[in-house]
């Protein structure tokens, strides 16, 4: 007879159910910390889907959001004798049983979902840039993550740390012992000072046949969208990406991701992005193996860098959304999704999966 299976042992932990843990929370605001985190790695570990459960009045921070969808997680929302998927919308008898199925239809969605969120919202920014570094010791990380938060804010970030709040101070070389001593995949959230224009963004580091690959994201919120000093402000999103090119990273790209000004997220639906700029770096490139000056041509492209180490901007800025998607998608279609794929999934999940959040 073989011995029972171990409960799920966790201080968050409120209920279970089949293959479910469940844990809740009275907070307005709630973030990643690090209970919240280990409780995620934990329901990953034993496979189990984590359900968190929130009232309707709660936001949650956009590093938790990531973590519950990529842990396979779900957000019920409470409200009265009402439920609904934070993140889907639909409909539900109770929040506990939110799973991320997708609404069937107008229908199924909860009206409180589509209802605008009352707090300020912003022209926000969603930067990705990857990199491959050799495995070595002058290699140091967080420079790109450096470069677009002073391009496009002015400022430089301020914390790191692998959960919220980022409570150590910034510096690339403590960031870097500690991804180099993980000698796993890690991810470290990276907090931006209290400044005119909000941001926060992540580092994801891990080791490649190639070496070491970092994955950078950054959110910044530009301004109020009647702002009359935001457009100068969109328009020079494609020159962060420039910023990037002499470091010549894999790729980066910067979707308009318009929402709360704040960061977080409230269980309504989520206005849509679009893209503002790609920047296709000297190694994505020649993994792409294409002809990088057609492609230019094709696509109203920028050529950044020499000859030999090229690489190619597309600068959307000046689009508008259905105009800049379909500049994308043409693009994406002309590399094709297997070529995309091989050089980096990344880029090919951008490309063919948009920012989606």
């Amino acid at each position: 007879m073989s011995a029972a299976k171990p409960t799920y042992p966790h201080p968050l932990l409120d209920a279970t159910a089949t293959g479910v843990v469940i844990t809740r929370s009275s907070a307005a605001r709630v973030a990643l910390g690090a209970g919240r985190s280990d409780f995620f790695v934990a329901a990953q570990r034993r496979g189990r889907r984590p359900v968190l459960v929130t009232s309707s009045d709660a936001v949650l921070s956009d590093s938790l959001v990531r973590v519950l969808q990529e842990s396979g997680g779900a957000w019920g929302v409470a409200e009265g004798d009402t439920a609904w998927d934070g993140l889907t919308g639909r409909r539900l008898r109770i929040p506990e049983a939110a799973d991320r199925r997708p609404a069937l239809g107008p229908e199924d969605l909860h009206p409180s979902f589509l209802e605008p969120d009352p707090a300020a919202q912003a022209f926000r920014v969603r930067f990705s840039a990857a990199r491959r570094h050799r495995n070595a010791l002058e290699t140091i990380l967080g420079g790109d993550i450096e470069t677009l938060a002073e391009a496009t804010a002015g400022v430089l970030p301020v914390g790191w740390g692998p959960h919220e709040p980022s409570g150590s101070p910034w510096n690339r070389g403590a960031l870097t012992t500690h991804a180099r001593e993980a000698g796993q995949p890690t991810r470290y959230l990276v907090a931006g000072p209290r400044a005119a224009h909000e941001m926060h963004g992540s580092i994801a580091v891990h080791r490649t046949r190639h070496g070491i690959e970092e994955l950078s994201e950054l959110v910044v919120a530009l301004g109020d969208e009647a702002d009359p000093d935001l457009p100068p402000r969109v328009s020079a999103v494609a020159g962060a990406l420039a910023a990037l090119a002499p470091g010549i990273p894999l790729f980066a790209s910067a979707f308009a991701d318009p929402g709360r000004a704040d960061l977080f997220r409230a269980p309504r639906m989520p206005r849509p992005g679009w893209p503002l700029a790609l920047l296709i770096g000297a190694p994505g490139v020649r993994a792409l193996d294409v002809d990088v000056n057609a492609l230019a041509a094709r696509h109203a492209g920028i050529l950044l860098g020499t000859r030999r180490i090229p690489s190619l901007l597309i600068d959307l800025t000046d689009r508008d959304p259905v105009t800049a998607w379909a500049h994308l998608r043409s693009l994406a279609d002309d590399l094709g999704p297997e070529r995309l794929t091989a050089a980096s999934p990344v880029l090919s999940g951008l490309l063919f999966g948009g920012a989606t959040r």
